[in-house]
């Protein structure tokens, strides 16, 4: 399996090797969302989130807060787009992030295909979905009280969770997040799968590329987070 033996998963993955990680992870998110949404409240998520950006909740103001909490909680829409959300978003991301893969590994020399690039990461996706399904459920089962819980960050494997929200700086943290346990196993799957689903990929291509995209991502955040809080 992916677990076990990556390297045999990739060289069996067949001719379409992205096809079944992205049905398993698309799966295994509408059932993260029914679950998170169906135990945390829809309008317990929301006010958390907005909560979570002092500046946002600062310009709301809490009379704002609660009528958004309440249209929340009694949107069967909402919940329903909710559930959904992975169905379109994680097929876009992954084909926008290996297209991405796809043009930096030419520009270096190395032969590979977008289905290639396209497989390895919907691969790494799945494994990080399973785990992130596993702890989810486990968090929202032994957890009595959701104040304050950002559904976003119900696993938290990296060094931003040992950092106070209220005297770091958000620019700190996003960039403490990014020394992050669970991205590190899903990048090394990339690379395994990048070098094994391709013609001719090297390791110091695959990991030169995987880990610049990476780090651009983490300082993608960590400037996000500067301008907005």
């Amino acid at each position: 399996t992916i677990f076990f033996s990556p390297a045999d998963t990739f060289d069996s993955a067949g001719p379409r090797p992205w096809l079944v990680p992205l049905v398993a992870a698309i799966l295994l998110s509408i059932l993260i969302n029914v679950m998170t949404i169906n135990i945390m409240g829809m309008g317990t998520i929301v006010r958390n989130q907005i909560e979570s950006n002092q500046k946002m909740a600062d310009a709301l103001g809490p009379e704002k807060i609660n009528e958004m909490v309440q249209a929340a909680d009694n949107s069967q829409g909402r919940k329903i787009m909710t559930y959904l959300i992975g169905v379109i978003a994680i097929p876009l991301i992954l084909a926008v992030v290996a297209g991405i893969t796809y043009g930096a590994l030419s520009a270096t020399g190395a032969i590979t295909t977008f289905s290639a690039t396209f497989g390895a990461l919907a691969w790494a996706t799945y494994a990080v979905m399973v785990v992130t399904t596993i702890g989810s459920t486990i968090f929202l089962l032994m957890t009595k009280d959701f104040t304050g819980v950002d559904p976003r960050g119900m696993i938290m494997l990296n060094a931003g969770a040992f950092l106070d929200k209220s005297t770091t700086s958000p620019v700190v943290r996003a960039l403490a997040g990014g020394i992050d346990l669970v991205q590190f196993w899903s990048m090394f799957l990339q690379i395994v799968g990048l070098k094994r689903l391709s013609q001719q990929v090297s390791t110091g291509q695959a990991v030169g590329v995987v880990v610049t995209l990476y780090l651009l991502f983490v300082a993608g955040k960590a400037g996000w987070a500067a301008m907005f809080g």
